[in-house]
């Protein structure tokens, strides 16, 4: 009998959570972690638009008013990409 290695490739879903307030970042971290979620942290449009040239999230949770633009913004420019 051949043993074989058993791959399991297990992933959590992804939160981008996009956010300049420490206080709500916080909340929504602990919150998603412990129910399982894995997170990304932006604190802004630009960090945000960062983060999505390297890693797919399967949802964003998008605050409206962010430093260097606002969440409508952001939400646009994904639009169009």
């Amino acid at each position: 009998m051949i043993a074989m290695a058993a791959e399991y490739h297990i992933t959590r879903p992804t939160v981008l959570v996009v956010d300049d307030h420490p206080e709500q970042l916080s909340a929504l971290f602990t919150e998603l972690h412990l129910n399982g979620y894995s997170l990304l942290i932006a604190q802004s449009g630009a960090e945000a638009f960062n983060v999505l040239n390297r890693v797919r999230p399967d949802i964003i949770l998008l605050d409206v008013r962010l430093p260097d633009m606002d969440g409508f913004d952001v939400c646009r420019r994904l639009k169009q990409s």
